[in-house]
């Protein structure tokens, strides 16, 4: 399975992982995606392994993107070469692009899954699943395991597996609190980002509603200082919590509901 996209990107996913692996449980089931995702799928028992594919194209972990860049990248990279050597049998662009057509074309496998009406190389493809705006991304690429054979899916929420030292550390963070609210305020892409004025008008918000809050601030090491800003914002908050490292985490603090 190809996905070099962003970190939500691979994370919302996850569910593919286990309806292959219910369908297919003797197979030999890797992902291809980029170093910087690599964290989200450590642990997951549904995979056979990892490769990395830093293909530059539909992410922000790589640069230049140019088109000469991705032919390049097509040509000549290590990890094509790898994805080759296996010898895989079956091979799903789960983004959908001429790119990533090109890619598992490349990489000589016979039988292809891709996308229909999204960034192209369906008719690369053995079989498409069909973009739908309107559909969750997480119960899509379900889709995949059902043109496959699969007639049992997994509940569509992303997966994360946990160390016990990681949940021995989440236990500890939230024993004995009480009522807690969750907050990401990041953005990959600066349209996107809600701005610092209105978390700012959302954090008095919660504030008001009672002084035994937890907020436990989601994000990475650049969003220390809006933490800080936090406590400005909402003295009455009494503690806040900041993950600086890794989403792993995430999932012993809070059920992700996508």
């Amino acid at each position: 399975m190809l996905r070099n996209n962003d970190l939500g990107d691979l994370l919302v996913i996850t569910p593919l992982f286990a309806a292959l692996r219910q369908r297919f449980p003797e197979a030999k089931i890797i992902a291809g995606v980029g170093s910087w995702a690599l964290p989200i799928l450590a642990h997951n028992p549904h995979l056979s392994g990892t490769l990395t594919v830093n293909a530059p194209w539909f992410n922000k972990g790589v640069q230049p993107q140019g088109w000469r860049d991705r032919w390049h990248y097509l040509q000549h990279s290590e990890a094509v070469a790898q994805i080759a050597a296996q010898q895989f049998d079956i091979g799903i662009d789960v983004l959908g692009s001429n790119w990533g057509a090109l890619l598992l074309l490349r990489a000589g496998i016979p039988y292809r899954l891709g996308v229909r009406g999204f960034a192209g190389g369906a008719a690369a493809m053995q079989q498409c699943i069909r973009f739908d705006p309107q559909q969750r991304v997480s119960r899509a690429v379900l889709g995949f395991a059902e043109l496959l054979g699969a007639t049992e899916l997994p509940d569509p929420r992303p997966q994360l597996f946990l160390t016990p030292d990681e949940r021995r550390a989440g236990e500890q963070i939230w024993t004995g609190r009480g009522q807690r609210v969750a907050i990401a305020p990041g953005s990959g892409r600066e349209p996107r980002y809600w701005g610092e004025a209105n978390w700012q008008q959302l954090v008095a918000r919660l504030a008001a509603t009672r002084s035994d809050l937890d907020v436990v601030l989601l994000g990475g090491p650049q969003d220390v200082t809006l933490a800080r800003n936090w406590l400005g914002w909402a003295p009455i908050f009494a503690t806040l919590l900041v993950a600086c490292h890794c989403a792993r985490r995430f999932r012993c603090w809070l059920p992700l509901n996508w």
